[in-house]
C-alpha cells in the first residue's frame, strides 16, 4: 500500500502495509524518491498534500484495521498457493501427485481461495482509494 501522511516536496513513493490505527507512518516503507511527484504533476519536486491535510476538519479518515485484515489475507492465500503449486510439481514430476490422494484433496479445497484472494485484494484497493478525501463533495455544483 502506499502512503503520505505529511505533505512535503519531491514526495517518495512509499510502499509498505500502514503501522496500525492512529499510526501515522508506514512499517518499513520501500520509498523511490521523488516518484510520487511525478506520478501525480509530472514534475520530481513538486508538493503533495499528505493525509494529515484532509483529516484535520473532522472528515472520517479510513479503517486501517479493515485495509490491514484484507491484505493480510490476500499475501497470505499468494503464500499458500505458491507453496501448493511447488509442493504439486515436485509430485508431478515424481509421477506420485495421482496417487497422493492427500494432495489431490489440497487442489480441491483451493479451489475457491482464488477468489477470496482477488476479493481481498479489490476491498484493499477500494478502502487504499481514499475515499473520504471527498465526502461532502457536491459535483454538480
Amino acid at each position: 500500500m502506499e502512503g503520505l501522511f505529511e505533505s512535503q516536496e519531491g514526495s517518495p513513493a512509499s510502499y509498505s502495509r500502514p503501522a496500525g490505527r492512529g499510526k501515522k507512518k508506514l512499517d518499513n516503507p520501500l520509498e523511490v524518491p521523488n516518484m510520487l511527484s511525478f506520478l501525480t504533476y509530472r514534475q520530481w519536486r513538486a508538493n503533495i498534500k499528505g493525509l494529515s491535510d484532509f483529516s484535520a476538519d473532522g472528515m472520517a479518515g479510513p479503517d486501517t484495521v479493515a485495509v490491514l485484515q484484507f491484505i493480510t489475507l490476500m499475501v497470505g492465500l499468494g503464500t499458500i498457493f505458491i507453496a501448493v503449486m511447488v509442493l504439486a510439481a515436485l509430485l508431478l514430476r515424481r509421477g506420485k501427485l495421482y496417487e497422493a490422494r492427500w494432495m489431490l484433496w489440497m487442489l480441491l479445497v483451493c479451489v475457491p481461495l482464488p477468489y477470496i484472494a482477488n476479493t481481498a485484494g479489490w476491498m484493499t484497493a477500494e478502502l487504499g482509494r481514499q475515499p473520504w478525501l471527498i465526502y461532502g463533495f457536491d459535483a454538480h455544483r
